[in-house]
């Protein structure tokens, strides 16, 4: 997200988004991404290997869970944008409605 778009956000927002940055950002986030994507390609070959139904959705689920992990810093970021598209739009519906 650029700069200019955090001003859309209050001092909570703000802040939040920051800390998520720091964390993401850590050399622990990125570790714990390579061990996320480690562990969701051998849920993979398990799930291709699988020799029964049970056993290939177990490892669809273990594969899906890793990679809720490894998109939560996509997924956050779209969360955020999407708090400053909402504040965007207030924000020009109100210049608008004040307009008239």
């Amino acid at each position: 997200m650029e700069q200019e778009d955090l001003r859309y956000l209050d001092d909570g927002a703000q802040e939040a988004y920051m800390a998520f940055q720091r964390r993401f950002e850590s050399d622990d986030w990125k570790s714990l991404i390579e061990w996320a994507e480690s562990q969701a390609a051998q849920a993979a070959s398990r799930q291709l290997a699988a020799q029964s139904w049970d056993q290939f959705l177990t490892a669809r689920g273990t594969r899906t869970a890793y990679q809720e992990i490894i998109n939560l810093e996509t997924t956050i970021e779209n969360q955020f944008k999407n708090l400053v598209d909402e504040a965007r739009e207030l924000q020009i519906a109100e210049a608008e409605n004040g307009a008239e």
